[in-house]
């Protein structure tokens, strides 16, 4: 291996663009990040894309709420951390034994990673000619930054030798101390490339809890027949427990009705199907041998239903708007299961729609009640956050998404909210999270 390869592979990004990643970790903020670093927010911003590219990972979850480390970004945090200490202790321990720890600081605080770099370089040359020539930049520069960290230790790092200024001995053992950090840097990203890579095989679903299983289970099926390494994982819970999560990065997308509040502009909506609501009841049911159901027949069941403010249950107050009354709802639960157990063994009924009727096992043995009068909902459909970059796993279950709609010949929803997501390849990372009972479809 040459000077310059070996220069090239010790490579560090900017010191100052490595601290202000330390500050944005720190306050999930890039505004404080910015006031802090007395840097303009764009700068900022621009700090981040590089160190990303560098690592090679995407650091930070960005919403409306704050920018949040990832995955990769907690690990690569703490790789950062470990590298500023131990710079910090080998400065402490050698060169600036004798100094204060507060003038330790101030000189570590002052490094860059050019400086560390042409002293590697330097140090395994014979003299500043031959390592202008391995690191290709002027001698000039060379030499302004050689005597650049020579004013930040205060200490002399160079001395004229027999083919011109070469290091001391000091200086050599210093470089090589350096070199072992960074290098140990190097190694240590190898976890953040390992994550990076679990992280292009995962995908985390949100689904609302009458969102149709058997479209995510077809999907499913057809993504891991063509990844099988990936691994899914699907956390249910109410349309804003799922909408938090979907904000905070801890789940790529959200599956079922789409309800996005006006407020919200960081995610988008992609509409795949929708169909009206149907009363259902037991088969056998008394309705259920009359040929034509009315409003006023309905009035005298009981019925079982989700919470207020829930879709469903704002479809049945539409349903009555015109009735002066609402019938009795005995039974309010979000459990599907519930639902199905309580509708089989009595004479309540609910909405829900024919496609869970037809494909879903569980609601299986249901009828339809003959009402003329059309229940409308809104579409069913994924949400996602809005400069969302799907890694490719990600990207096909959303393809066999949309092809299980065609499959099953739902009808296609006419609409589309927000721009088509970017299938480019992006790493994402999520957290699982517990089962939310609280509002549903």
């Amino acid at each position: 291996m040459n000077d310059r390869q070996a220069f090239d592979r010790l490579r560090l990004p900017s010191f100052r663009h490595l601290r202000v990643f330390q500050a944005v970790a720190s306050s999930s903020n890039l505004s404080r990040a910015a006031a802090e670093m007395n840097m303009s927010q764009p700068a900022v911003t621009q700090a981040m894309a590089r160190i990303e590219e560098w690592v090679g990972a995407t650091l930070f979850q960005r919403s409306s709420k704050g920018t949040y480390l990832t995955r990769e970004g907690k690990i690569f945090n703490d790789c950062v951390n470990r590298l500023f200490d131990r710079i910090m202790d080998l400065l402490e321990t050698t060169i600036l034994r004798d100094s204060s720890k507060r003038a330790v600081r101030v000189a570590a605080s002052r490094l860059k990673a050019s400086h560390i770099n042409v002293l590697a370089v330097v140090a395994s040359s014979y003299s500043f000619e031959d390592a202008t020539l391995a690191l290709g930049i002027s001698r000039t520069t060379v030499q302004r930054t050689a005597r650049e960290l020579e004013a930040i230790l205060g200490r002399q790092l160079y001395e004229r030798g027999p083919h011109g200024i070469a290091v001391t001995n000091d200086t050599r053992e210093l470089a090589r101390a350096l070199q072992r950090i960074c290098q140990e840097l190097r190694e240590e990203m190898s976890e953040v490339t390992l994550q990076r890579d679990k992280s292009a095989l995962r995908v985390f679903i949100g689904a609302q809890p009458l969102a149709s299983r058997a479209l995510l289970a077809v999907a499913i099926n057809g993504v891991l027949s063509q990844y099988p390494e990936a691994r899914i994982r699907i956390i249910e819970g109410s349309y804003q427990f799922l909408l938090q999560e979907l904000r905070s990065g801890h789940i790529d997308l959200m599956f079922g009705g789409l309800q996005r509040p006006p407020k919200i502009n960081d995610v988008i909506e992609e509409p795949l199907f929708e169909e009206p609501y149907c009363v259902v009841a037991r088969a056998g049911h008394p309705l259920a041998r009359r040929k034509t159901v009315k409003i006023a027949d309905l009035l005298g069941v009981d019925w079982v239903l989700p919470g207020v403010g829930t879709q469903r249950r704002q479809a049945f107050e539409r349903l009555f708007s015109t009735a002066g009354r609402l019938p009795n709802c005995s039974v309010e639960t979000t459990s599907v299961t519930a639902q199905i157990a309580i509708l089989a063994t009595s004479d309540r009924v609910t909405l829900l729609t024919r496609t869970e009727l037809t494909l879903e096992p569980q609601i299986r043995g249901f009828t339809v009640l003959p009402l003329k009068t059309s229940i409308a909902r809104t579409a069913d459909g994924v949400t996602m956050r809005s400069e969302w970059k799907p890694t490719p796993v990600q990207a096909c279950f959303l393809d066999q998404l949309r092809d299980c709609v065609r499959k099953f010949g739902l009808v296609a929803a006419n609409r589309e909210v927000g721009p088509k997501v970017d299938v480019s390849w992006h790493d994402r990372s999520g957290r699982e999270n517990h089962e939310d009972e609280g509002g549903a479809r």
